[in-house]
């Protein structure tokens, strides 16, 4: 069985996964904003993001979440690396941001997710948009998302948590 702790996690924090793919720039950009959008819309009292992976984006990443966890004092925010087998974070997460294969192995594992893209796209998987990534693959370019209110209303709601990852899970079985 899989510990929340590996990722220093507390047990009554919300944990945000984020995987992105290790050489895909826009991704590590993407954790970025991921960062910026959640500090500017909630206090992240009860959160902690993780992200994992590397890449050429790191320094930056690390210099940000530095930033963050001082402000809030705490580690919110988790730089795991590269983690040979990424299934311990899939499985600690409470919600995964990712793309591809990483949003599919998060429904796996009965997560919701943020769906995220290329010029800032971001799209919560649900009843509404799950046909639309069917069909064009769980991805998406650019659009005006905002990924700050799709994380805080994940944040906020463990019954719409609960409920999306179960739809989730039923998608990608069938």
């Amino acid at each position: 069985e899989i510990q929340r702790g590996v990722f220093g996690h507390l047990a009554a924090e919300v944990a945000l996964g984020h995987v992105p793919h290790p050489g895909v720039r826009d991704a590590q950009d993407r954790a970025r904003l991921t960062l910026r959008q959640l500090t500017a819309v909630h206090p992240c009292q009860h959160c902690q993001l993780v992200i994992v992976g590397d890449g050429p984006m790191r320094p930056r990443l690390e210099r940000r979440a530095e930033e963050v966890n001082r402000r809030v004092g705490r580690n919110a925010v988790v730089l795991t690396g590269e983690l040979l087998d990424p299934r311990p974070a899939y499985a600690a997460a409470d919600v995964i941001l990712g793309m591809g294969g990483s949003a599919l192995r998060a429904m796996a594992y009965a997560k919701p997710v943020i769906v995220l893209g290329e010029g800032g796209f971001s799209r919560t998987l649900d009843e509404t948009t799950a046909d639309s990534f069917l069909w064009q693959g769980f991805y998406g370019i650019g659009g005006h998302s905002d990924l700050a209110a799709q994380l805080l209303a994940l944040l906020e709601d463990a019954v719409l948590r609960t409920r999306l990852g179960a739809f989730s899970r039923q998608l990608v079985e069938e």
